[in-house]
């Protein structure tokens, strides 16, 4: 029903071809073994930090910018993540690190599984790959339970974004980390909950169920929760060569949140 629904509002904005070439092209791909795929796209132009596959190409898949890697199927925001992890002078290695991965990503898994394995934990409502069915707006956890709380492309999804903010900073430690990743449109973020029509989500908020198009504003909404921000781009740890060499796209951000203790959210619980 949900690809139908894709299809639907592709066809009212006049994108269907593309999605549906881009649809089959997909299933048929990633239907391939690995071994066959890394095999049909070896190449010396690109290459994939996530698998170490070197690379003719990253297909364009269901829209233009979304660059999947035709192996392991990191897009650009998940390269740019493990990058990152890899580069960063952050305490991730530190033993019994406790982490809480929302909507979690196979690209992004892996290398959180490898940091902590038996204290890594996946949370959901819908997918049921995650170990956890869970609704960020009421996360079954007391205070304090995460070191490392990672959210990628999630908030513009969730009705009462700050109630989630607010969950994130009631079960993360002390001197944890909260990552945060949404697409950025603009200056001001656009939010009306009068919209209920897919296409109409599509044009306003970018994707048929966004709620809201964030703007440059997003990280005074964090801040707004309790929250310090430390705005991260894929520059500032990596060369123009090795973003384009790994397809990362530029105006990617990735938002490092810790607990201000000199502030409580705005509307504490």
């Amino acid at each position: 029903m949900n690809n139908f629904k894709r299809l639907f509002t592709a066809y009212r904005s006049g994108h269907l071809f593309y999605r549906l070439f881009s649809f089959l092209f997909a299933k048929i791909l990633f239907s391939l073994p690995r071994t066959w795929r890394a095999r049909l796209f070896r190449g010396d132009k690109y290459y994939c930090p996530v698998c170490g596959s070197h690379l003719s190409s990253f297909p364009p898949l269901f829209r233009p910018y979304h660059r999947w890697c035709p192996v392991c199927k990191s897009l650009a925001r998940h390269r740019f993540v493990w990058i990152y992890f890899q580069r960063a002078k952050i305490p991730i290695h530190r033993k019994n690190l406790r982490i809480l991965h929302i909507a979690p990503e196979d690209a992004i898994r892996d290398l959180f599984y490898s940091i902590s394995k038996s204290h890594y934990i996946s949370g959901d409502l819908y997918d049921k790959n995650a170990m956890e069915k869970m609704d960020i707006c009421a996360i079954d956890y007391p205070e304090n339970s995460f070191d490392l709380i990672f959210c990628s492309h999630v908030l513009e999804h969730v009705d009462d974004d700050r109630q989630a903010l607010r969950e994130f900073h009631r079960v993360l430690s002390s001197e944890g980390l909260l990552m945060l990743m949404v697409p950025i449109f603009g200056e001001k973020t656009i939010q009306d909950s009068s919209v209920t029509d897919p296409a109409e989500r599509e044009r306003l908020f970018g994707q048929l169920d966004h709620v809201r198009a964030y703007g440059n504003d997003f990280v005074d909404i964090v801040v707004g929760e309790g929250f310090e921000v430390e705005t991260i781009r894929p520059s500032d740890f990596a060369t123009t060569e090795e973003v384009r060499r790994q397809q990362l796209d530029v105006q990617d951000r990735l938002f490092v949140c810790k607990k201000n203790h000199s502030s409580a959210p705005c509307n504490s619980w």
